[in-house]
Protein backbone atom coordinates (compact mmCIF):
# COMPACT_ATOMS: atom_id res chain seq x y z
CA UNK A 1 0.00 0.00 0.00
CA UNK A 2 1.41 3.58 -0.82
CA UNK A 3 2.10 5.58 1.55
CA UNK A 4 3.44 8.78 -0.06
CA UNK A 5 0.83 12.19 0.51
CA UNK A 6 -0.27 13.68 -2.72
CA UNK A 7 2.83 16.54 -2.33
CA UNK A 8 4.85 13.57 -2.41
CA UNK A 9 3.33 11.28 -5.29
CA UNK A 10 3.24 14.93 -7.46
CA UNK A 11 6.87 15.42 -7.01
CA UNK A 12 8.29 11.70 -7.83
CA UNK A 13 6.28 11.67 -10.91
CA UNK A 14 7.15 14.86 -11.91
CA UNK A 15 11.01 14.20 -11.19
CA UNK A 16 10.85 10.69 -13.09
CA UNK A 17 9.77 12.43 -15.90
CA UNK A 18 12.25 14.74 -15.56
CA UNK A 19 9.95 17.84 -15.56
CA UNK A 20 10.60 21.20 -13.28
CA UNK A 21 7.65 22.75 -11.52
CA UNK A 22 7.29 25.02 -13.80
CA UNK A 23 7.60 22.68 -16.90
CA UNK A 24 5.15 20.83 -14.99
CA UNK A 25 2.69 23.92 -14.04
CA UNK A 26 2.61 25.16 -17.36
CA UNK A 27 1.70 21.85 -18.83
CA UNK A 28 -1.03 21.11 -16.17
CA UNK A 29 -2.29 24.80 -16.94
CA UNK A 30 -1.79 25.82 -12.87
CA UNK A 31 1.09 28.42 -11.43
CA UNK A 32 3.93 26.95 -10.74
CA UNK A 33 3.31 28.30 -6.90
CA UNK A 34 0.83 25.95 -6.48
CA UNK A 35 2.94 23.23 -7.98
CA UNK A 36 5.56 24.29 -5.36
CA UNK A 37 3.18 24.21 -2.53
CA UNK A 38 1.15 20.94 -3.36
CA UNK A 39 4.91 19.31 -3.09
CA UNK A 40 5.57 21.25 0.16
CA UNK A 41 2.34 19.46 1.31
CA UNK A 42 1.42 23.43 2.58
CA UNK A 43 -1.57 23.07 -0.32
CA UNK A 44 -4.08 20.39 -1.29
CA UNK A 45 -5.17 20.37 -5.04
CA UNK A 46 -8.79 20.33 -5.60
CA UNK A 47 -9.84 17.02 -7.53
CA UNK A 48 -10.27 18.78 -10.59
CA UNK A 49 -6.50 20.44 -10.44
CA UNK A 50 -5.12 17.24 -9.79
CA UNK A 51 -6.87 15.61 -12.40
CA UNK A 52 -4.81 18.22 -14.93
CA UNK A 53 -1.66 17.76 -13.05
CA UNK A 54 -2.25 14.15 -13.39
CA UNK A 55 -2.95 14.10 -16.99
CA UNK A 56 0.27 16.53 -17.56
CA UNK A 57 2.58 14.00 -16.28
CA UNK A 58 0.31 11.10 -18.20
CA UNK A 59 -0.01 8.93 -15.31
CA UNK A 60 -3.44 8.23 -13.04
CA UNK A 61 -5.21 10.39 -10.85
CA UNK A 62 -5.26 7.76 -7.96
CA UNK A 63 -1.97 7.56 -8.36
CA UNK A 64 -1.12 11.11 -6.93
CA UNK A 65 -4.07 11.28 -4.77
CA UNK A 66 -3.84 10.40 -0.97
CA UNK A 67 -6.20 7.66 0.22
CA UNK A 68 -9.37 9.82 0.93
CA UNK A 69 -9.17 11.76 -2.10
CA UNK A 70 -8.21 8.51 -3.82
CA UNK A 71 -11.79 7.08 -2.48
CA UNK A 72 -13.53 10.47 -3.46
CA UNK A 73 -12.55 9.67 -7.11
CA UNK A 74 -13.43 6.39 -7.00
CA UNK A 75 -16.60 6.91 -5.47
CA UNK A 76 -17.86 9.55 -7.79
CA UNK A 77 -16.23 7.46 -10.85
CA UNK A 78 -18.80 4.46 -9.56
CA UNK A 79 -21.11 6.94 -9.38
CA UNK A 80 -20.91 8.35 -12.96
CA UNK A 81 -20.95 4.64 -14.11
CA UNK A 82 -23.86 3.93 -12.98
CA UNK A 83 -25.92 7.05 -13.71
CA UNK A 84 -24.51 6.31 -17.50
CA UNK A 85 -25.50 2.52 -17.49
CA UNK A 86 -28.34 2.16 -15.25
CA UNK A 87 -30.04 -1.06 -15.20
CA UNK A 88 -27.12 -2.24 -17.28
CA UNK A 89 -24.50 -1.37 -14.45
CA UNK A 90 -23.59 -5.05 -13.60
CA UNK A 91 -22.96 -5.89 -17.19
CA UNK A 92 -20.47 -3.10 -17.69
CA UNK A 93 -18.59 -4.25 -14.63
CA UNK A 94 -18.45 -8.44 -15.79
CA UNK A 95 -17.49 -6.81 -19.08
CA UNK A 96 -14.22 -4.36 -17.48
CA UNK A 97 -13.85 -7.48 -15.13
CA UNK A 98 -13.40 -9.86 -18.35
CA UNK A 99 -11.53 -7.15 -20.46
CA UNK A 100 -8.87 -6.72 -17.74
CA UNK A 101 -7.23 -9.93 -18.08
CA UNK A 102 -7.28 -9.96 -21.94
CA UNK A 103 -3.79 -9.43 -24.18
CA UNK A 104 -3.38 -6.53 -26.79
CA UNK A 105 -4.93 -8.97 -29.37
CA UNK A 106 -7.89 -10.33 -27.35
CA UNK A 107 -8.92 -6.61 -26.09
CA UNK A 108 -9.07 -5.67 -29.88
CA UNK A 109 -10.94 -7.97 -31.09
CA UNK A 110 -13.34 -7.74 -27.80
CA UNK A 111 -13.63 -3.51 -28.77
CA UNK A 112 -14.42 -4.90 -32.04
CA UNK A 113 -17.34 -7.32 -31.15
CA UNK A 114 -19.09 -4.66 -29.04
CA UNK A 115 -18.87 -2.68 -31.78
CA UNK A 116 -20.43 -4.56 -33.82
CA UNK A 117 -23.15 -5.15 -31.34
CA UNK A 118 -23.58 -1.53 -31.00
CA UNK A 119 -24.66 -1.37 -34.87
CA UNK A 120 -27.43 -3.76 -34.62
CA UNK A 121 -30.93 -1.48 -33.73
CA UNK A 122 -32.02 -4.82 -32.06
CA UNK A 123 -29.73 -4.38 -29.20
CA UNK A 124 -29.28 -0.69 -28.77
CA UNK A 125 -30.97 1.69 -25.91
CA UNK A 126 -33.83 3.13 -27.39
CA UNK A 127 -32.28 6.76 -26.51
CA UNK A 128 -29.28 6.13 -28.51
CA UNK A 129 -31.04 4.12 -31.60
CA UNK A 130 -30.62 6.87 -34.22
CA UNK A 131 -27.52 8.42 -32.93
CA UNK A 132 -23.79 8.05 -34.18
CA UNK A 133 -21.31 5.04 -32.82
Amino acid sequence: MKSNTTGESIRNARKAQNLTQAQLAQAAGIAVNSVRLYEAGKLSPKIETLKKIAAALNVSVIDLADFDTATEILADDINQISMRYGQETPQYYRMVEAFSTLNHTGAEKAAVAVEDLAKVPEYRREDDAGGPL
